[in-house]
Order: C-alpha cells, then structure tokens, then sequence
C-alpha cells in the first residue's frame, strides 16, 4: 500500500532531477513512497539519467511516464492519474525537501483530521505574523499565495471535487489550483522553512 504519492514534473533538468529525487529517498519517516516522475517532453539528457538510475536502484519504487510537452499543468496531471497513495506531494525538478519534511506535514495530517492541504515555507523564510500551523482561508490565499508547490502535501480524496490543473493556463496554474482547494476545504501552513527552492 502507498501512502503517499510524490509527482516531479520533469523538463530539461538533468543537473538538478537527480538532487530532487535524492532529497524525497533521504526523508527519514514511516510512509511508503512512490515517485512518479513525468517527463514532459525533454530534450536534453533527463530522461536517460533517470532510466539508468532506475535501473540501479530496482528496490526504489520510482515511476517515470513521457509525454510530449505541454506545460507543467499537464505534467502534474498525468502524475496525479497515475498515483496509488492516499496523499499527493509535489516537487519541481530543480527544488529539494530539507530532511523531516514529509515526517513533520504528515503528522499535522493527523492532528488535523479536517486538513486537505498542507504547505510549509521555502529558503528559510518564517512569517512573523503567522503561528507555527497557520489556517491559510480563501481570502488570504486570493491576495498572496502562500503555497509554494514543492511545499504542498494534499489529500488524494479531494481530486474528485477538486478536479485536475488547468492545462490552459499557462502562469499562476498553481494559485489558481490552491485558490479552488481553498474554497472548498481547509488548508494549513507549518510556519517552517523545509524546501530549498531553485538550488
């Protein structure tokens, strides 16, 4: 059984996807994770690097779909149509999880049975008015958007009222994403730095 899900999309990242993939396998927590990587149509060398490395770690449940590119929007979504796992964890090829990541989002999960999504803060920024898991409400979210991608962990269930990314929108999909969450249910954030963005 998966319990969670972490969908990379994938476009001309070979110096940094191997990092992103590193930083999910060296989470130290109970959970079974898959990985699902989804190359959008890369023309560089990712897509041989992850092949090889999947075929050097056979015991990592690690899953790579290729598509003709289409933006990042699309990417997630076929990442999502092909998860097992209760939760859905995003991560962006060129970013990386601090260690206790998943660990610490998934025990607010616990605590907060009516949680549908969970984020954190990113390069060490920590908001001063905010406490350490802050409810984020629809209103806060429309004037800035809180949830980096890389940071966000959701509930599987929620897909099937929240439905999928839009692939028309090419900028701000993720807002707009977070934004439909928001409307419907209840979204948190740890007041924690744990993603190294763009390194």
């Amino acid at each position: 059984m998966i319990d969670i899900s972490v969908i990379i999309p994938m476009y001309n990242a070979e110096k940094t996807i191997l990092s992103a993939i590193e930083s999910v396998l060296k989470q130290k927590c109970k959970y079974n994770i898959e990985i699902i990587i989804v190359n959008d149509g890369s023309t560089d060398n990712s897509e041989k690097i992850i092949n090889e490395f999947i075929k050097k770690n056979p015991n990592k449940n690690i899953k790579l779909f290729t598509k003709n590119n289409g933006g990042v929007s699309s990417a997630r979504n076929i990442g999502i149509k092909n998860a097992c796992g209760e939760f859905i964890a995003f991560l962006d090829a060129d970013d990386k999880w601090l260690d206790g990541k998943i660990e610490k989002q998934m025990n607010i999960f616990n605590r907060y049975k009516d949680a549908a999504l969970i984020g954190t803060t990113y390069n060490g920024i920590i908001y001063k008015k905010f406490k350490n898991i802050q409810k984020i409400t629809l209103n806060q979210l429309i004037f800035k958007n809180y949830f980096q991608p890389s940071t966000v962990i959701i509930r599987r269930n929620i897909i099937k009222n929240i439905g999928f990314f839009n692939e028309e929108q090419r900028y701000a999909e993720e807002g707009n994403y977070f934004i439909r969450i928001a409307y419907k249910y209840n979204c948190y954030l740890l007041n924690e730095s744990l993603l190294n963005f763009g390194n």
